[in-house]
């Protein structure tokens, strides 16, 4: 069975995305506005671009802890960014919104992939 699904790219930006981390926001692709994910919703990230100001380890995680499943973590120098694609892509579970986690200081990130309506 085929479930709608929709293109989205998702933001996040922070000075201190220590602890349990930033959501990031979803955005349906041509829309500026944020969709909000649904309990029967699936996101499935195919890229990742993130941006940092300051040294420390960041990394991308599916659920809202560091003991959640890694989508990428790289220690960084300041400055130093990670562009790439996930081949294949990482799913989150069911109705889950990625998160951002890093240590403090500046960090910008972006996610691409799909959304399977449920």
């Amino acid at each position: 069975m085929n479930l709608p699904f929709m293109d989205f790219h998702g933001e996040v930006s922070s000075a201190d995305a220590s602890g349990s981390g930033v959501a990031f926001t979803l955005y349906p692709n041509g829309s500026l506005t944020a969709y909000t994910l649904l309990a029967a919703d699936q996101v499935a990230i195919e890229s990742v671009k993130i941006a940092r100001a300051a040294a420390g380890t960041f990394g991308i995680f599916v659920i809202t802890d560091a003991d959640g499943k890694r989508v990428v973590v790289n220690p960084s120098a300041a400055g130093l960014s990670f562009d790439g694609r996930l081949v294949p892509p990482v799913r989150c579970p069911v109705g889950v919104v990625p998160v951002l986690i890093a240590a403090a200081g500046t960090v910008v990130a972006t996610i691409e992939g799909r959304i399977t309506i449920g």
